[in-house]
């Protein structure tokens, strides 16, 4: 390379030897942005080039050390993110990226005219797009430049977020030459940027998408950002968008960040708008978006860099994307933080009686398809250690199969059973040739291996999530409904289905499908997961740390009152166990003791205070999982005769009438989990996907219930809440 890339990138030079340059797409003060061919995988790709004067500040390089693969991996781990593909050094002190090329058009020009998006196309784009943020905040980084300019609408009507390492290049002055109608309050005060400021201009990209035009408009930009410090967002269009999606947008438009819902409380919200109608319509993506010109990602540079905010790491979801452009798959990585999965609830669950089919797109963006092969099985290997990300060939081949596995059953052709529901992520192709290439496609089966019961709402939930992935897919449902000894007999039925993916909710149905198989790729969410070693190379998904949850849960309770016995009510599976051994080590250095009662003891739950008032608990801790959830009513009521505060591990629980709950958002761990089914349908080899927990806790609080017991929760912990049901 040049030493000025910036001046002197000609066409037909090469970068690393690889990648040779075809042409200029744009430059500026973030660096020049350049198409070249991959002569590896006859490619067409994007590489970004950032600016030497940029490259220089000790800032920028400590940011790109310790960020890039972060990013890199995020841009990996979701289909709604521009992926970069490799980050290094063309010569030292010239970092650049490589990116997918992109083919579509802005969601800035499809919005134009002051005319609001049709309903149903508005409604997809928008958790579409707030997925994408979300799968960033994930991992602990912030976009910091969400504006409709910088969103691509693929031909699929897919959109594709840009633009992450902006937030590093202009720190926190307010940018002068960024559209003044998506800047939050604290972006105008120049304070730091965060999370929340994500979510203030995202409401503000919904809000335009409903109504037509963005929530503050004025003559003069100095007019409109008066508006975004004093005035409240004028009432959405009516009719447009639903009474919750409504409600979530205006709370994401509140000055103080502070009070601003997190982004998985918006795409819920949001759910509420797109769920109904999106079912009966056989989850079809939406029409195909006219004529797109080819666009580099990088132009508007999805986080490349990692020029961001110093934030605490958190999922580095190494994947390959099952869209048709390559995917690079970084080597693994852990999550930091924890959200623990809140479990299906009681209720029984609403099976579809058959499967609802969608094609695929027919994808025009290059490089080509995918080959459709099912996922590949896992083989103990050494993990990769490399300090840098590096591209990886657009199909790497499958390990072979380990010899052990018993040969499974073909499954049936027959109809399905109750038990199976299909449904497709693709959307429907507006070329002839898809009629042509539908019947040649495979339908993948996922087992569903449930501790509790595999509701219908999640059943929904990681459905959608399966929205960006082209690959039909058929769900065969296995629920325990808290008889944990039915789980091995379950887990060893879906081996002989053949089921290219077993997703395994709760403890007892991870460790049931961990013995039925070490080959067929394992999706988890449960608590406490070991690290991934030979043994166990098949598996990733969400987990959480129970001891991080342990300390939160006597710390909330401290806050309403002073503590000496606590009672914990839980499962008596090895799972619940080890939490309870963690609460006992964390009720020992908050000087607390630890009154257990499982269960599954016999009629355990009815002894709860059964002893003399001076050996009564002061408080309850329910942990969250399928087992205790099997006695939700029954636990809640309980708790509301004792009249002691009782802090709950689901939200489900304070939605039935409980005081607290404290734990993660149960319906974005489905979708994470969702997005790893479709990764390693990609195909992806599981031991790519580090196993990932979520990176912060929701803290739900009841103040009806509050009331009903006589007690006053301090304001500080009600502030704090995410939710308050009043």
């Amino acid at each position: 390379m040049s030493s000025d890339v910036g001046e002197r990138t000609h066409v037909g030079r090469r970068v690393r030897g690889r990648y040779r340059i075809v042409g200029e797409l744009g430059s500026g003060a973030f660096g020049t942005v350049c198409v070249a061919e991959d002569e590896t995988t006859a490619q067409r790709v994007a590489i970004r080039f950032l600016p030497r004067e940029l490259a220089a500040s000790r800032h920028v390089v400590r940011a790109v050390q310790s960020m890039g693969r972060s990013i890199a991996a995020a841009s990996a781990g979701h289909p709604g993110l521009v992926r970069v593909l490799e980050l290094g050094e063309a010569e030292p002190g010239q970092p650049y990226a490589v990116m997918e090329l992109l083919e579509g058009r802005l969601l800035s020009d499809a919005m134009t005219g002051s005319r609001p998006l049709d309903v149903g196309r508005a409604r997809r784009w928008a958790v579409g797009l707030g997925g994408a943020v979300e799968a960033l905040h994930n991992v602990g980084l912030v976009h910091g430049r969400l504006r409709p300019r910088n969103v691509m609408v693929l031909p699929d009507g897919r959109v594709k977020l840009m633009d992450v390492e902006l937030t590093g290049l202009f720190g926190t002055s307010a940018p002068q030459n960024v559209p003044a109608e998506y800047l939050a309050p604290e972006e105008i005060r120049r304070a730091p940027v965060t999370e929340k400021t994500d979510i203030y201009a995202f409401a503000a990209i919904v809000y335009e998408m409903f109504s037509g035009a963005p929530p503050f408009q004025a003559p003069t930009r100095d007019a409109v950002i008066a508006k975004h410090l004093s005035e409240p967002p004028p009432p959405m269009a009516r009719g447009r968008a639903s009474a919750s999606a409504e409600r979530v947008v205006m709370h994401a438009l509140e000055k103080n960040p502070e009070l601003r819902p997190w982004m998985h409380d918006l795409l819920n919200g949001l759910w509420e708008e797109t769920s109904a109608p999106e079912t009966t319509r056989g989850w079809k993506r939406p029409a195909a978006v006219g004529a797109g010109v080819a666009v580099a990602a990088s132009i508007a540079a999805l986080g490349i860099w990692g020029l961001l905010a110093p934030r605490q790491p958190a999922v580095h979801s190494s994947v390959r994307p099952t869209a048709p452009p390559a995917e690079m798959a970084p080597t693994g990585a852990r999550t930091i933080a924890s959200p623990a999965p809140a479990l299906a609830r009681t209720e029984s669950a609403a099976r579809p009686s058959a499967p609802v089919m969608v094609s695929a797109p027919v994808m025009t963006v290059p490089p080509p398809s995918v080959p459709q092969t099912p996922p590949a099985r896992s083989t103990p290997s050494a993990p990769a250690a490399e300090l840098r990300v590096a591209p990886v060939p657009a199909t790497p081949p499958s390990p072979p199969q380990v010899p052990t596995e018993p040969v499974k059953a073909t499954p049936p052709a027959a109809p399905p059973s109750p038990r199976v529901a299909a449904v497709t992520s693709g959307g429907v192709g507006s070329r002839s040739v898809s009629a042509e290439v539908q019947p040649h496609r495979r339908t993948y089966r996922v087992g569903w291996l449930d501790s509790g019961r595999a509701t219908a709402q999640y059943q929904e939930i990681v459905k959608q999530a399966l929205v960006g992935y082209p690959r039909e897919v058929a769900f065969e449902y296995r629920s325990a409904d808290g008889q944990t000894a039915r789980l091995q007999g379950f887990a060893a039925e879906l081996v002989q289905l053949n089921v290219d993916v077993v997703f395994a909710v709760g403890n007892q149905a991870i460790q049931a499908a961990k013995q039925a198989t070490t080959t067929i790729p394992i999706v988890m969410l449960g608590s406490d997961a070991v690290r991934r070693d030979e043994s166990n190379a098949n598996m990733t998904g969400v987990t959480y740390s129970s001891a991080d949850l342990a300390r939160g849960w006597l710390s909330l309770l401290k806050e309403i009152r002073p503590l000496s016995r606590v009672a914990v009510v839980s499962g008596a599976d090895p799972a619940s166990r080890a939490e309870l051994t963690n609460l006992q080590t964390a009720a020992a250095n908050a000087g607390a003791k630890i009154q257990p009662y499982a269960v599954q003891d016999g009629d355990a739950l009815g002894g709860l205070f059964a002893g003399p008032p001076t050996e009564r608990a002061e408080a309850i801790i329910v942990l969250g999982g399928p087992v205790t959830l099997a006695h939700l009513p029954r636990i809640v009521d309980l708790a509301g005769r004792a009249r002691v505060p009782t802090i709950y591990g689901s939200s489900e629980f304070v939605e039935a009438g409980g005081l607290l709950a404290y734990g993660p958002s149960t319906p974005a761990l489905y979708r994470r989990a969702g997005a790893y089914i479709g990764k390693i349908l990609g195909p992806t080899n599981p031991r790519d996907l580090p196993i990932e927990q979520p990176s912060r806790f929701e803290l739900v609080v009841n103040l009806k219930t509050a009331r009903a017991l006589g007690l006053t929760l301090p304001s500080s912990l009600v502030l704090r809440a995410d939710r308050v049901l009043q």
